[in-house]
């Protein structure tokens, strides 16, 4: 149930929920509470109503800014965030509002509100492409937490609490999700920050050399290395990377080693120094096989065909033959989930058992030479 809920550690029992019932709430949809930092025994509260100052012994309302008032309590939208320091209340609002891109500040011993922050415009892009995520006072400082709609890009911004005066920016270089490393053959390391950064590391993880998102201005979605080069797939076909010599070398795209318009790469594997290279096109997919020695083509296997559509995701070697995984394109009816075997001449379809719900996310091989195809969702493994 929504409300503020009592606990009474003492007696170990439960007090009655204050609720929008009693008059110290206006709704008792919550989604902050924060201790009052100078006052013990008083709370601050936020959420669809705006803010509540509220009296925990007495259970009665102290302050009440009201959503919508855009006056002197400066409150727009239903308030996520709130923090207190120096006697000055920092307030941020949920993304779906019209005020997510501002923090408003409010003086408390005279509820009146002073010039709001606006960290959004700190970053490229339009003001509205990133929201607020958090906003935390340290020390003397005030830090606000931004990115993205979608969670691909954003930094922090650092205020002086008691002036409103920026003193730093710092941008952010990829999501965990989105940080990709791999180990090279001198034992250095080469590390994707997605489409931010790459960072070249020695062996005991000393920086070499950085390089700016101009290599790559899309998703990293694998790294492989064969020989002196690292092969980076991206959305933009396989970026190639020198390790030896440091250089970046010309990005394999269907303008030079692919056949056909397709050069969204998906998944990317050397096997046998042969390279096989998954690509997606808005009409189905195809594998190539290439030596990454010099780029040539062995061949392509379409997979657009109706009925045979899809998209590889992962190839493993298992006995004497390649595997890859073949996961429908969503909404495509024409798409077909299934395994198939790689021959440098021919391929053979092999259909999954129990396989209408299925999402396969990997292949191994184990020591009897049996493939083992990881499942996110249906059947597992």
């Amino acid at each position: 149930s929504r409300g503020i809920h009592r606990y009474d550690t003492l007696n170990k029992t439960w007090l009655p929920t204050w609720t929008d019932s009693q008059n110290m709430l206006d709704d008792d949809r919550i989604r902050v509470f924060v201790p009052d930092p100078v006052s013990a025994g008083l709370a601050w509260v936020a959420g669809e109503f705006g803010v509540h100052q509220i009296n925990l012994r007495t259970g009665v309302k102290v302050m009440d800014w009201n959503r919508g008032s855009n006056g002197q309590q400066s409150i727009d939208d239903t308030v996520t965030h709130l923090t207190i320091s120096n006697g000055i209340a920092y307030l941020a609002y949920t993304q779906s509002q019209s005020s997510f891109a501002v923090v408003d500040r409010v003086v408390i011993s005279n509820q009146t509100a002073i010039s709001a922050l606006t960290p959004t415009t700190q970053f490229s892009g339009q003001w509205w492409e990133h929201t607020i995520r958090h906003i935390e006072v340290v020390d003397t400082s005030l830090w606000v937490g931004l990115s993205t709609w979608q969670g691909t890009d954003g930094g922090l911004v650092k205020y002086d609490a008691s002036t409103g005066a920026l003193v730093d920016v710092i941008e952010a270089v990829g999501g965990v999700d989105s940080v990709k490393t791999l180990t090279l053959p001198s034992g250095e390391h080469l590390i994707s920050y997605n489409d931010h950064m790459f960072r070249h590391l020695d062996a005991a993880g000393a920086l070499i050399a950085t390089y700016d998102g101009s290599q790559t201005s899309v998703d990293v979605r694998t790294m492989k290395v064969h020989g002196n080069t690292v092969f980076i797939a991206t959305e933009d076909g396989v970026t190639r990377y020198d390790h030896v010599n440091r250089t970046w070398l010309a990005t394999w795209t269907s303008s030079n080693v692919f056949a056909g318009n397709g050069e969204d790469i998906r998944s990317l594997e050397i096997i046998d120094g042969i390279m096989y290279v998954s690509r997606q096109y808005w009409y189905g997919g195809a594998i190539d096989l290439i030596y990454p020695t010099n780029g040539t083509t062995l061949t392509t296997i379409a997979l657009t065909q109706n009925g045979q559509r899809g998209i590889a995701t992962d190839f493993v070697k298992c006995g004497s033959d390649v595997y890859t995984s073949i996961n429908k394109i969503q909404w495509d009816r024409q798409s077909r989930l299934r395994l198939m075997s790689i021959g440098l001449g021919s391929t053979t379809n092999i259909n999954l058992q129990n396989s209408e719900q299925t999402t396969m996310s990997a292949l191994a091989c184990d020591d009897s030479d049996t493939v083992l195809v990881g499942s996110d969702s249906g059947y597992g493994v």
